[in-house]
């Protein structure tokens, strides 16, 4: 079996365009030339965009043919077909379309309305102390369906058997948990039916099987065009499986996002030994899961991963100074043997340009945030960027900018419900 191809961009380097780089100029399989011929899954549809733009922006305007980008789990259908053929389990039951997510979520506030009326009232015999909740509206069973996805999407993404959760009861909260176990039957057991009866396919599961599919048909048929899996972390085992596949191809590679160089190799072994011991440690260290790739599923040291790219001064100090501080507690004793004067050298050069504003409330820090975008202006050649998960702040940064004329491009796109068409539609409606 061919040695895995495995590469990384380090957190400092400009992802995308550092692939792109590697890209064009073949550092990633042989000859530039097959980069037409080349298939290229990316985590998300945005990147997938953004990766099209910068090669087509490299070519510098001449026609070119663009390789085939794709989102991780959304390869074409007619692919699946092929996999089905090889024996992939219940691919070709994952191929029915999946059910829609409003049609989802109200059949399964319906059956959390069955379910309360149905509930056995001696389970009720709880503690006054004892949280429990019985839906009495629609809303309520709305709130709880949502709980119920998120669960069943959890031990689906984790492939976990639902049997597994009779074994986590806890004594003192054994009238809690037959509640709880009596609940989530509902999707043990009347979820499977009801897709059945529609022709239909759980949406998760679905992606999870086809991607699976997937790995199986490449190491099948084994392309010996390239091959390339970029910017995934193989958090899913699924996804996990369908790396491991494309780093084994003959033109294969997996480009990693962000893996930790810097830190000493014990140190690194020693995240995925407190991983096997304490469950909570994979969720725990920024490198646990990239780890457990490397060991587990792509069966590769670190020293024989590819640093692509490279790094400013500025970026290798702060790649050194967050390795240190995100040490795993058994190896912490390190920062003692750290010089003092070595120790304040590291920490001034990582947070050098660092600025922090203490913000009183939402607006300030949205103003704060826009003011700082707005200086930006005021400099030629200089860019900014606002990155943040929250996308109401992201909302009032916008706004504040509107107010100056500053019109910015907002790569998670905008709501269609706040777009002019919906407004008016919301509006109509109200």
């Amino acid at each position: 079996m061919r040695h895995p191809r495995v590469f990384t961009i380090r957190p400092g380097a400009p992802f995308l365009p550092t692939l792109v780089d590697a890209l064009t100029s073949g550092l990633l399989f042989g000859s530039t030339a097959l980069l037409a011929e080349a298939v290229i899954y990316l985590p998300t549809r945005r990147a997938a965009r953004e990766l099209a733009h910068l090669l087509a922006a490299r070519n510098e305007g001449r026609a070119m043919l663009l390789p085939r980008i794709v989102p991780l789990g959304e390869t074409d259908e007619a692919e699946y077909d092929l996999a089905a053929e090889f024996g992939a389990a219940d691919a070709r039951a994952a191929l029915a379309p999946p059910i829609a997510p409003l049609e989802r979520r109200l059949i399964f506030a319906r059956l959390v309305q069955h379910w309360a009326v149905a509930v056995d009232r001696a389970l009720l015999r709880l503690d006054p102390e004892m949280p429990f909740l019985v839906p009495a509206t629609p809303a309520d069973a709305l709130a709880l369906a949502a709980d119920l996805e998120r669960l069943m999407d959890g031990f689906t993404l984790e492939d976990v058997p639902w049997d597994s959760l009779a074994g986590a009861v806890e004594a003192g909260f054994s009238e809690y948990f037959r509640l709880t176990l009596d609940f989530v039957r509902i999707a043990r057991e009347a979820w499977p039916k009801i897709l059945a009866e529609r022709g239909a396919s759980d949406p998760v599961r679905r992606r999870n099987l086809l991607m699976q599919a997937e790995a199986q048909r490449l190491t099948k048929r084994q392309p010996t065009t390239p091959v390339i899996a970029a910017g995934s972390t193989g958090s899913l085992p699924s996804t996990a499986e369908l790396l491991a596949a494309i780093s084994r191809l003959p033109n294969g590679a997996v480009v990693l996002p962000g893996l930790d160089m810097d830190l000493d190799d014990a140190s690194f072994d020693a995240i995925g030994n407190a991983a096997e011991t304490d469950a909570d440690s994979v969720h725990g260290h920024p490198q646990a899961i990239l780890q457990r790739l490397l060991s587990r599923h792509l069966g590769v040291a670190r020293a024989d991963v590819t640093v692509l790219g490279e790094m400013s001064e500025l970026g290798q100090a702060r790649a050194r100074f967050l390795s240190e501080i995100m040490r795993p507690a058994a190896t912490t004793d390190a920062w003692a043997r750290l010089a003092p004067q070595a120790r304040e050298n590291l920490g001034n050069q990582a947070t050098r340009a660092f600025s922090v504003i203490e913000a009183a409330d939402e607006r300030e820090e949205a103003l704060a945030a826009a003011v700082t975008l707005r200086e930006t202006l005021e400099r030629p050649g200089a860019t900014a960027m606002l990155v943040t998960p929250d996308t109401g702040l992201a909302a009032r940064v916008r706004i504040e900018l509107e107010r100056w004329g500053i019109i910015v491009d907002e790569s998670a796109g905008l709501p269609l419900s706040d777009s002019a068409p919906g407004i008016l539609a919301r509006l109509a409606a109200d």
